[in-house]
């Protein structure tokens, strides 16, 4: 069976990385900082680049025994399941037994209210949780919880995350343990939530609606925060600068 993603696969799989030389210097940059502004154009592999960076997190964290839980989150749908989709099947497909039913688990959080459970391969029999089961499990005296949770989110439904109303999930992973890693992909269309309209910078495209984030409950509760753009707006680059 042909894979979208072999020449990803064969890469973590062989250690011979033959991604272009910026790309490489890109990942590298993500594994020695915590927060930062990644720019690459259209076409340039930014899945590769935050797949690669994923990969590495998760062979560190096995190897020195700690949790990790990723929220990547995407402006739409439909980029959000061709995201999801290409990384499970990364994931999936490594030679190595780095996720597996037993120590992981994925959140679909694609709608404030998604309930959608199941499986996320059918050959892993991986499961696949709603955000209600998270949040129950969450609520319990001594939760448990697998090594490794991938929430997966559009930029519109990601706030449940760090909402007083679901008891601020991020923190409550952070309260047992977790360290928390963020990706924005396709960045450019969010803005700063916690300023509400003060000082807001709106997106070029009216095509486009802007996602409003809050960006002072984040800074609380992410170890890590990386936003992905093409084109971002100058107040990422500055808040980025201010909570390093």
């Amino acid at each position: 069976m042909s894979l979208k993603m072999q020449w990803l696969i064969t890469n973590l799989n062989t250690g011979q990385d033959n991604r272009p030389p910026g790309a490489i210097d890109t990942t590298n940059w993500m594994l020695s900082h915590q927060r930062g502004l990644i720019i690459a154009p259209t076409g340039y592999g930014k899945s590769g680049i935050i797949f690669y960076y994923i990969v590495e997190r998760l062979r560190k964290a096995k190897t020195e025994g700690k949790k990790l839980v990723f929220t990547l989150s995407t402006p739409l749908l439909v980029l959000n399941d061709q995201f999801y989709t290409d990384l499970i099947e990364v994931l999936t497909n490594l030679d190595e037994d780095l996720i597996n039913k037993d120590n992981c688990v994925f959140i679909d959080n694609s709608s404030d209210k998604s309930q959608q459970t199941g499986v996320v391969d059918a050959r892993t029999r991986i499961s696949k949780w709603g955000m209600n089961e998270l949040r129950a499990e969450l609520n319990k005296d001594k939760p448990v919880l697998p090594e490794f949770i991938f929430i997966i989110s559009t930029h519109k439904s990601y706030n449940t995350l760090l909402s007083s109303k679901d008891n601020f999930v991020l923190g409550q992973l952070r309260t047992v343990d977790y360290e928390t890693v963020c990706i924005f992909d396709e960045s450019h269309t969010l803005v700063n939530g916690s300023m509400g309209n003060q000082d807001e910078e709106k997106h070029d495209n009216r095509d486009e609606k802007n996602d409003p984030i809050y960006m002072d409950e984040l800074d609380k509760y992410a170890d890590c925060i990386f936003l992905v753009s093409a084109t971002p707006p100058k107040w990422q680059a500055e808040w980025l600068k201010e909570h390093l």
